[in-house]
């Protein structure tokens, strides 16, 4: 089971979250990123044998 949490973004203030999908591959852990999508900064990075994500969070206000 991956992690997931919340951020927000240093360069353009989106509130983001970041998601693990781990692959279960023992001794193949290597440092991923993760970017804004709304303006592509760097906004996760860590060491995972699988990938994250980043997909930005809708606030109430703007639903």
């Amino acid at each position: 089971m991956g992690w997931d949490y919340d951020t927000q973004c240093k360069e353009c203030g989106a509130k983001i979250r970041v998601t693990e999908r781990p692959m279960g591959v023992p001794g193949g852990k290597e440092k991923e990123q993760a970017y804004c999508p709304k303006c592509n900064a760097l906004v996760a990075e860590h060491m995972t044998d699988g990938f994250i994500d980043a997909r930005l969070i809708q606030d109430e206000s703007e639903e």
